[in-house]
């Protein structure tokens, strides 16, 4: 059987939800992946709220997770679920 080669880098990861963020940073063992970092964030999110403002609140709350993180954007695994996506 092949074996699929593993990266060596680390891996990011972020979950857009509908009432959180997070973001995981993943690093290779010998084994699979250790969680080395983790971040989550709620969005600050009133339902009575318009959509725009909504969507404005969520992108905030993403960059502001991502610079405490010190992250850049192109090095990101993402995943989204529900019906928004930023």
């Amino acid at each position: 059987m092949a074996k699929l080669k593993r990266s060596k880098s680390k891996k990011l990861v972020l979950d857009l939800g509908s009432s959180a963020v997070r973001l995981c940073e993943l690093t290779p063992t010998k084994t699979g992946y250790q969680l080395t970092k983790y971040y989550h964030r709620e969005f600050p999110i009133d339902p009575s709220m318009e959509e725009d403002a909504q969507r404005e609140a969520r992108k905030t709350t993403i960059v502001a997770l991502m610079k405490e993180a010190k992250i850049r954007a192109k090095k990101i695994q993402g995943g989204g679920g529900g019906e928004y996506f930023c």
